[in-house]
């Protein structure tokens, strides 16, 4: 048995009864409780990164990656993007495999400040104008930059399944380009790999067809080029449309303060996410994703 309440709009809160375990949890009941809120708490639980880890691979049926970061176990990867803060954005949302989840565990909480930020894309689209809706429901947009050897192939190992980056070869380039024939890729002669990528701006989520707006429009290029941003006949996004989801987005975000021990699990597909810079550099959070 465990307490279960609401936090503001979109997050529910699973406090721990009597030392029990996450694995203890019912997995159909956390993707139903996850369907309506959007993000839940899991506050009170004895966690370690081994558990962590564990219900990842249990609420997961595929964990994937970002290749720039530091692996903490073969599922978890640390958080170390620096100490600034992170607008919002989605969990690899600048690749053509948008995760389904995204999971973080606080080991240790910061003193003061340094909070994770989320934002329900459906109440930002809910709340955009006519006629930001209708541009942005009118048009294609693509996202271009160049991503290092090194990234993008361990990237593209993990997503078919071979432990070793160094094992991708031209073959299986090719056949990833052929599958994925609505972006463009195209190899450099130093190995690096241009890649321009069709984003839904506007889409729906993994448990509803009502449209949302959880993108990466404004998010960090930490570790990665910032790309290019265009429509489909090559034109800029209109700066008044970005500002206006700027001042929406931030007017529809939340803060989460860290405690010790805490695991948020987030729609990846829905909710953006990021941070208020980090006050407190021995903060540490372990950052997990996948495929429902």
């Amino acid at each position: 048995m465990h307490n279960i309440s609401s936090i503001g709009q979109s997050c529910s809160m699973i406090r721990s009864h009597k030392q029990s375990t996450l694995l203890s949890l019912d997995k159909d009941f956390i993707k139903n409780e996850l369907a309506r809120s959007g993000v839940i708490l899991f506050r009170g639980f004895q966690l370690e990164l081994d558990d962590f880890s564990a219900f990842t691979k249990t609420i997961c049926r595929k964990v994937t990656l970002d290749p720039a970061r530091q692996f903490a176990s073969e599922r978890v990867q640390l958080v170390d993007s620096g100490l600034d803060a992170i607008p919002l954005h989605c969990e690899n949302g600048l690749t053509p495999f948008l995760p389904d989840v995204l999971l973080f565990m606080c080991e240790i909480p910061a003193k003061q400040g340094s909070a994770t930020t989320y934002c329900d894309g459906e109440l930002v689209w809910e709340k955009l104008s006519v006629e930001a809706k209708s541009y942005f429901s009118s048009h294609h947009f693509y996202f271009s930059r160049t991503i290092p050897q090194a990234l993008w192939t361990k990237y593209l190992a993990n997503e078919l399944g071979i432990s070793d980056a160094s094992l991708i070869n031209h073959s299986l380039f090719e056949k990833m380009r052929a599958s994925l024939s609505q972006h463009h890729f195209e190899l450099q002669e130093n190995g690096d790999l241009f890649a321009k990528l069709k984003i839904h701006l506007a889409h729906s989520s993994y448990f509803s067809d009502r449209l949302n707006f959880a993108n990466s429009l404004i998010g960090p290029s930490f570790n990665y080029q910032n790309p290019e941003i265009e429509d489909e006949q090559g034109f800029p996004i209109p700066v008044s449309f970005i500002q206006e989801f700027e001042q929406i987005s931030a007017e529809c975000t939340v803060e989460h303060q860290w405690e010790k021990q805490d695991f948020l699990l987030i729609d990846n597909t829905r909710f953006m996410h990021g941070r208020r810079a980090i006050d407190d550099p021995d903060r540490k959070i372990y950052a997990a994703m996948g495929y429902l």
